[in-house]
Order: C-alpha cells, then sequence, then structure tokens
C-alpha cells in the first residue's frame, strides 16, 4: 500500500511506510482459507478488476476476497494497489493518486453476508474513528464534522449510502486531513479511510472517491 508524502520532502517518511502507520491496518499473511492464499498476493495497478455483477435472488453471498477484486482500478483519481487478507479473513484494497504530493486511501470488506441496519453502521463508524485516531508515533488525529454520503445506487436490505467523519491532525510536521467512512454492500461491511496532506488545492477529492467505491459495488 503506498503512502502519501511531498518528494523530497524534509522529515517525511518513505511513501511505502506512511500510510500502514497512519492509517493503523492491521494486515497478516492470508491464513483463514489456503485455497485462497495464491489470489490475496498483490494486485498490480493495471490490473483489470471483474465488473460487479447484480446478485440473482437468493444466490450465495460472495466472500470478502470475491468482493475486493470488484473494486475498480481508478475512483475519482485514485489508482488501485495491492490486495491485502486482513485478522478475521477481511480483504484490504490500496489507493492513491497520483503526482509529487500524493492522497492514500485503504477499502476494507468484512464479514459478508452481515446484516447490517442504521444502528450497526453507527457502532461500526464509532470503532472505524477510535481506530484512525488512535494515537500512534508522531501522528495526532482527532475527529471533525459527522456527514453522509448519499447513495448513488440503492441496494436492497442495505443501509442507505456511507456514514462518514472526517479526520484532521498532524504527522510529524505535516498538517493531514482525511475522511474515514463505513457502509455495505454486496452483503458485506465496508470500511473506508483517505489521508492527504492538508494543503489547498487537496492531492484528492476524499468525498468522491468514497462515492465511487460504493456505485462501483452497489446495484450494479
Amino acid at each position: 500500500m503506498s503512502g502519501i508524502m511531498r518528494a523530497g520532502g524534509a522529515g517525511l517518511a518513505p511513501a511505502g511506510l506512511l500510510l500502514p502507520l497512519l492509517l493503523g491496518c492491521q494486515a497478516v499473511p492470508p491464513a483463514a482459507d489456503p485455497a485462497e492464499a495464491p489470489a490475496a498476493a498483490a494486485a498490480p495497478v493495471a490490473e483489470a478488476p471483474t465488473a460487479p455483477a447484480r446478485p440473482a435472488a437468493n444466490a450465495p453471498v460472495p466472500n470478502a476476497l470475491a468482493i475486493a477484486r470488484r473494486l475498480p482500478a481508478e475512483a475519482a483519481g485514485f489508482h488501485r494497489g495491492n490486495l491485502t487478507a486482513l485478522r478475521g479473513g477481511g480483504q484490504e484494497v490500496g489507493y492513491r493518486t497520483t503526482g509529487l504530493t500524493a492522497a492514500g486511501a485503504t477499502v476494507e470488506v468484512h464479514r459478508p453476508g452481515l446484516a447490517l441496519d442504521a444502528g450497526g453502521l453507527d457502532r461500526a463508524l464509532a470503532e472505524l474513528v477510535r481506530e484512525a485516531t488512535q494515537p500512534a508515533p508522531a501522528r495526532s488525529l482527532s475527529a471533525q464534522s459527522h456527514l453522509s454520503i448519499p447513495d448513488p445506487r440503492p441496494e436492497r436490505g442495505a443501509p442507505p449510502g456511507l456514514a462518514c467523519a472526517e479526520t484532521a491532525g498532524t504527522y510529524g510536521r505535516e498538517r493531514v486531513a482525511g475522511l474515514v467512512c463505513v457502509g455495505a454492500a454486496q452483503g458485506a461491511l465496508l470500511r473506508l479511510r483517505v489521508l492527504m496532506p492538508d494543503q489547498d488545492p487537496p492531492p484528492g477529492d476524499a468525498r468522491a472517491f468514497a462515492t465511487a467505491i460504493l456505485a462501483a459495488l452497489r446495484g450494479a
């Protein structure tokens, strides 16, 4: 998963180290399903993901790996990176923008088949906010305003749209801003994190990225 930094910026960690620290990822080698292990290797940006298909009535719910593979190669200027297995059987896909100053993001897919209602969505967001703002070396983030991102393609039986919170703080001497969101699609819990240098203009549009990810999976 790529990081976010200004090229040649003094005092900043290498790009490959920044996002795991900033976003608090908990990646582990795939172990739960040996049959999925080869597929959970790095997925290059150039690889075109399989187009999502509308599930038939009473069709089996796809597993987290199958859903993660449907994530798009590009979403609102963010380009897809590696696919990584997470603790608990989830899957994570990294994204980043291009340019000298980049925005980084992750999309996590968890627990397919979970019946997530509005209360469950609120609890999932609170948990994600706690993780994202937990103190870490050189990092200090806090939650700012909460917001909802409208549902581009409503999906029957799933909570509408994404529940999100904006974040702001510092990494070292760098001011950073971000967005964390939770939602449901294809019968799974989605967790999105976006982080970037706090500058004008910003290197990426976090809300547009979240909307594009949900639209790519929902109702398609």
